[in-house]
């Protein structure tokens, strides 16, 4: 259809015109977001195109295996451990059996002739061992099972003491008040033996549970994401008759008892870090006083930078999204902390707050028209070219990477200032439609020039929060399964098992082992935990890169 000529046109007809035309143009680009958000790739890193043989065809979704199984393969299936040059491209190097297996319980079973049957059958003289022969190799699976520990300990007495002292029998003084009083006067002497430290106190009073099913618990449901309706069935399975109100108060009791005290520690070593990543996520609750059901709460994260000394991350439940949470739990902070572009975080007022380029960058992405950023669409277009200059940033830091602090900020003022500076000489150049993609986009980053800028103050600071990006996942995976939390103080529960899961993997431990030693350990102290002793228990203490590695 022809455009009006717009000399017979008045005014408020033109005005109208460009309305439409603006509003069909954002339409345009919220129908191109929906598909590009369908169809195209999530990841926001450019990757060459890769061009398939002609001869290859798409495999079958229900014949992935039949399709895919190459009888030439070898067992094991390759491991990814480390690269190597081969000519223009990389390839994983495959892990042998042997390194596949290293590490684990070898149990050996050798086969031998029956004793009648070792003697030779054509001379009838004795047979003698001279060596055996390799078969195979090959690894089994055990299933868990369950087993029931009682704890008992011995009572001895002193039959002596049962028949009178020596003393008595001399004594003329023989009177029942008198005796009531005297040390030698005949009675019972009891001992009884000592039990280990490790089994003198239960996890939990007047409960079946020990420090392993209680581990096993919050391993299933905050390390693999297993609701605890399905665990009851496991359980069930290994012969153990359990209920998911029994799994629930175990939680509850271990986060009262043990887990809200290191948290709180953790919480204090937190806050003595020079860099810290804020991000929060939603979480649902169903029996909040004074909240229906439907209503949005929210887990808080914040972890530790990646260049400081103690690894931490920590889970922070709470009511709502208003940035009085995170000034409340950044009180007192003097660091810097990185943060997307959520206005509640302004109100944090101490410390330096510093920009995440990856928001930004994905901004951009979304603006770029079609589904695919390198494809035609995508050439030429202002979007592109936005996204281009957030890609060199991050280019710049992955050759930065193996600096020191020091290094790294001086590599970052001379060369990326510079792309910085172009970036926002870029924005100020854009005249993009109101309210389209692009025009938010540059709205988003200038509207964060200042933090944005931050990275440059300190080499430590990191371009994007990515970390903790990535230490929320687990918990926001785990959303998907178990879907809500039934109380506030289970929802708080679940916050500081994540965060002592979450912690130990950034150390490096067995989430399980570690939840394990710290039920065994924790009840030796009957409740009084001194800053030491909660140190000790910490997941960078050095004695449990050993003990739970």
């Amino acid at each position: 259809m022809e455009r009006p000529d717009e000399r017979t046109l008045s005014p408020e007809a033109k005005e109208y015109i460009t309305y439409l035309e603006n509003r069909l143009e954002n339409m345009s680009a919220m129908y191109r977001n929906l598909q590009k958000a369908h169809f195209g790739s999530k990841s926001e890193k450019q990757k060459p195109l890769t061009v398939l043989p002609a001869d290859c065809e798409q495999l079958s979704i229900f014949n992935e295996a039949e399709d895919a199984a190459d009888a030439k393969a070898k067992d094991p299936t390759a491991l990814p451990e480390s690269t190597v040059e081969v000519k223009s491209h990389k390839r994983a190097r495959k892990r042998s059996r042997e390194e596949l297996l290293d590490g684990l319980p070898v149990e050996i079973h050798e086969y031998e002739l029956p004793a009648e049957e070792q003697v030779c059958r054509r001379c009838g003289h004795a047979l003698e061992k001279i060596g055996r022969e390799y078969i195979r190799k090959e690894c089994e699976y055990i299933p868990a099972q369950v087993k029931v520990y009682e704890y008992y300990r011995a009572t001895y007495a002193c039959r002596g003491c049962e028949d009178g002292m020596p003393e008595c029998e001399g004594c003329e003084r023989a009177d029942m008040d008198v005796c009531a009083k005297c040390e030698n006067r005949p009675g019972m002497v009891l001992v009884k033996a000592d039990v280990p430290e490790g089994h003198r106190y239960p996890v939990l009073k007047h409960s079946i549970a020990s420090a392993s099913t209680v581990a096993q618990v919050l391993y299933d449901k905050y390390v693999m994401a297993i609701p605890m309706y399905r665990q009851v069935q496991d359980w069930e399975r290994a012969d153990l008759k359990m209920n998911r109100a029994t799994l629930a108060n175990w939680v509850l009791a271990v986060d009262r008892d043990y887990f809200a005290p290191l948290w709180k520690h953790m919480k204090t070593e937190l806050l003595k870090s020079s860099v810290l990543h804020c991000d929060e996520t939603t979480v649902q609750v169903l029996k909040e006083p004074g909240r229906t059901p439907t209503s949005e709460s929210y887990m808080w994260a914040y972890r530790s930078g990646e260049h400081e000394e103690k690894q931490i991350v920590l889970f922070d439940y709470q009511p709502g999204r208003s940035g009085d949470y995170a000034k409340k739990f950044l009180e007192g902070y003097d660091g810097y902390f990185v943060t997307d572009g959520y206005a509640g975080y302004s109100k944090v007022t101490n410390g330096t707050r510093c920009g995440c380029w990856a928001h930004v960058r994905r901004k951009f992405l979304e603006a770029i028209p079609g589904s695919d950023p390198n494809g035609e669409q995508a050439q030429g277009s202002k979007a592109k070219e936005g996204f281009e200059f957030c890609e060199k940033l991050f280019m710049l830091e992955r050759e930065f990477a193996g600096l020191s602090p020091a290094e790294r900020q001086t590599e970052r003022e001379k060369r990326s200032r510079p792309v910085l500076e172009a970036f926002w000489t870029w924005c100020s150049s854009i005249d993009a439609l109101r309210n389209s993609p692009l025009s938010k986009a540059v709205g988003y980053a200038t509207g964060q020039k200042q933090i944005l800028g931050s990275f440059l103050l300190n080499g430590r600071i990191p371009i994007s929060n990515n970390l903790d990006e990535n230490a929320i996942r687990p918990f926001v995976m785990g959303r998907k399964n178990w879907l809500f939390c039934n109380t506030p103080n289970r929802a708080t529960a679940s916050a500081a098992v994540y965060s002592i899961v979450e912690t130990a993997k950034a150390n490096g431990l067995d989430p399980y082992k570690y939840l394990k030693y710290l039920l065994e350990q924790m009840p030796c102290a009957g409740g009084r935990y001194s800053c030491d002793f909660l140190d000790m228990l910490a997941p960078w203490n050095q004695q449990l890169q050993k003990l739970c590695r």
